[in-house]
């Protein structure tokens, strides 16, 4: 495709151009109508015709024209003179467009575009990125197949003085792949002793389905009634437990911490709290002091507790603090505040301010039948480790971005944790 008549030199030593269009580095020229007469010496070629197939072509109407080479390219034909004589440029850009429809329509199909050019790339790329692909799911995606598991022994058991029942769970653990789970041991005999003395056992006759309002025992556990009050002397406590065939004998050993020393001060609805749409309630507020004891470690378990005479004998926790207190912070693992002096002498542990649910404004706080208390126990340190573990794996639980934790025992070569703790109870007025 090309200019339909090419130009001829005229007497006057000038161009016609007569039909089609001829872009010159400057204007377009349109129509068959249209026609002007142009300087030759202004043009960079008048004697260059193209054919849609032809890549090089040269002719040379008029004798006083330098040659011309052109060379096609996309959407264009570059032409250049050889030679340097004369006015106008070198190298000089001529794009030929028809002015016939059909040709019009041919020219985008003959003429190579910049996207089918570049399209190979497109491929190429494309294909890299399949390849590396393949290559990432077969180098990070691996087939573990899990060890199997070897049962342990798995115990767990609280003790405080106080406590009116024991409670434990004597289980066989079991894999990540086991469907049922643990396993309760209930043919294993339990015995908890303070030197020569017995203060309570347990065996088959002791298991007792799970308890909803004691979050401690999800499952199966044993419940060891006490015919009074469970009493402490100083010394150690010791757990042994015989779940034979099954496992050897185990016994575990644990002392009994001191018994924590504790002062606070009681103020009745210190506090009123206005959450908007009339709503209004009051706090009472209790200060607690306790005991740093010089170079040893002090860890406290804080417990607000409420019970409804009316509604029976069960005490539930309530309260929070006052304000933020870096010494204070609430534990997942014992359901309680843990104080902490992390064994330096010079964090006082003194002035750790409560409150205290009390009631909304329009209620009459005279017929309350309800009861408070304060419970701070001194716990040993394996059950702290216990408990702090039990916290940060409830924590952790679906999270993906969290550490891997584990929980922290002290049942030797098995699982659980035997945890003793000496504890005060403050009865609040």
């Amino acid at each position: 495709m090309g200019v339909r008549d090419r130009p001829s030199c005229d007497p006057d030593g000038e161009h016609l151009q007569r039909r089609g269009v001829w872009i010159l580095g400057g204007p377009v020229l349109r129509g068959a109508q249209r026609k002007e007469r142009l300087p030759h010496e202004s043009l960079p070629s008048t004697g260059c015709e193209h054919d849609a197939g032809e890549t090089r072509h040269q002719r040379q109407p008029c004798a006083h024209l330098q040659p011309l080479q052109c060379i096609q390219q996309p959407e264009s034909i570059l032409c250049t003179r050889r030679g340097g004589a004369g006015r106008f440029p070198r190298h000089s850009r001529v794009r030929f467009v028809s002015s016939h429809p059909l040709h019009r329509m041919a020219l985008p199909l003959l003429m190579p575009s910049r996207r089918l050019r570049h399209m190979p790339l497109g491929i190429l790329a494309l294909f890299l990125v399949c390849m590396s692909c393949q290559k990432l799911e077969s180098g990070v995606v691996r087939e573990i197949e899990f060890p199997e598991h070897d049962p342990r022994l798995a115990v767990t058991m609280f003790v405080s003085p106080g406590d009116s029942a024991l409670y434990a769970s004597v289980y066989q653990s079991a894999g990540v792949l086991s469907v049922g789970g643990s396993t309760p041991l209930r043919d294993a005999t339990l015995s908890l002793r303070q030197g020569e003395v017995v203060l309570a056992q347990g065996d088959s006759t002791h298991w007792v389905e799970a308890d909803p309002g004691n979050a401690w025992y999800s499952g199966p556990f044993m419940k060891m009634p006490l015919p009074n009050a469970l009493v402490l002397e100083e010394g150690p406590l010791s757990l042994e437990v015989d779940a034979s065939p099954h496992f050897e004998p185990m016994a575990l050993v644990q002392p009994l911490p001191d018994r924590p020393v504790v002062e606070s001060t009681f103020e009745a609805f210190a506090d009123s709290v206005d959450e908007g749409w009339g709503y209004v309630f009051y706090n009472h507020r209790i200060t607690v002091d306790l005991e740093n004891r010089p170079g040893e470690r002090d860890d406290y378990l804080i417990q607000l507790q409420f019970r409804d005479t009316e509604l029976g004998k069960d005490w539930y926790n309530i309260g929070d603090l006052s304000y933020p207190d870096p010494r204070v912070g609430y534990n997942s693992g014992c359901s309680c505040w843990m104080a902490q002096d992390n064994g330096s002498d010079n964090v006082s542990m003194e002035n750790l301010v409560f409150d205290m649910y009390a009631g909304e404004e329009d209620e009459d706080i005279t017929e309350w039948t309800g009861e408070y208390r304060l419970v701070v126990q001194r716990p040993t340190e394996d059950l702290v480790r216990y408990f702090d573990s039990v916290h940060a794996y409830e924590n952790a639980s679906g999270n993906p971005f969290a550490e891997p934790t584990s929980i922290q025992g002290n049942i030797p070569d098995g699982f659980g944790v035997f945890g003793v703790t000496n504890k005060v109870v403050v009865t609040i007025p």
